[in-house]
């Protein structure tokens, strides 16, 4: 869970709730903390003893789930921020696909300063899934640790889609589970869609620019 802007305990609260009722129990809670941020966390470990608390100058996402992700000591990866919520199943259901596929998804809804539900590309990806967008949603993934390589850019779009494709097209398997497992919270910080569609295109090119050997090319090679 990265905290990098100010935001209320009862969102905090929310979310860790939504975890510790998670049918799934083999896992442990990594919190990275902004230090420039004004907040009372002493609660938090009254919560659990599975949760490490990490205070660090960095205020960019990206750059603290990397941090982060240097604290965990097991294969898989789950992100949220506060005030997302976790339906009970979430990580069972992804963790039953977790044999087959490197990076699993979900649907999502929306909560916060948008509603609704998120338009995601349900089953295995494959290269159409790209032409819209970036097509699974970070918040919902179950990722192997190994490839939470995410490049530091300023709008999330852009980070999401070319780790992802970069991903995709040295054949790691991606999949999105079709139910909704989870609400994402949705603020001016990480509101994607306040970009204009133009903004958004634009971004989707510059990163496919870098990875201009389609996967079903014969001539395919190495990302």
């Amino acid at each position: 869970m990265p905290i990098t802007q100010q935001v209320t305990n009862e969102h905090i609260k929310l979310s860790l709730q939504s975890i510790l009722n998670q049918s799934f129990t083999d896992y442990d809670i990594i919190i990275g903390i902004n230090s420039s941020i004004a907040m009372d966390t002493s609660y938090l470990k009254e919560y659990s003893e599975h949760i490490k608390i990490v205070s660090t100058d960095i205020c960019l996402k990206y750059s603290m789930i990397a941090h982060l992700i240097a604290y965990a000591t097991n294969e898989w990866i789950a992100f949220i921020e506060p005030g997302d919520v976790w339906y009970d199943n979430k990580l069972q259901t992804q963790w039953k696909f977790s044999e087959k596929y490197d990076i699993i998804g979900s649907a999502c809804g929306y909560t916060g300063s948008k509603s609704g539900f998120s338009c995601i590309t349900p089953g295995k990806i494959n290269e159409d899934s790209f032409l819209s967008g970036c097509p699974m949603v970070t918040n919902t993934l179950l990722i192997r640790k190994s490839l939470c390589k995410w490049n530091e850019h300023k709008y999330n779009i852009h980070a999401d889609f070319n780790m992802l494709y970069k991903l995709f097209g040295k054949g790691y398997n991606e999949y999105n589970v079709s139910e909704i497992l989870c609400y994402c919270k949705i603020t001016k910080y990480n509101d994607i869609t306040t970009l204009s569609t133009d903004i958004q295109k634009k971004l989707i090119k510059k990163a496919r620019r870098n990875y201009t050997v389609r996967p079903y090319s014969p001539f395919n090679y190495n990302l």
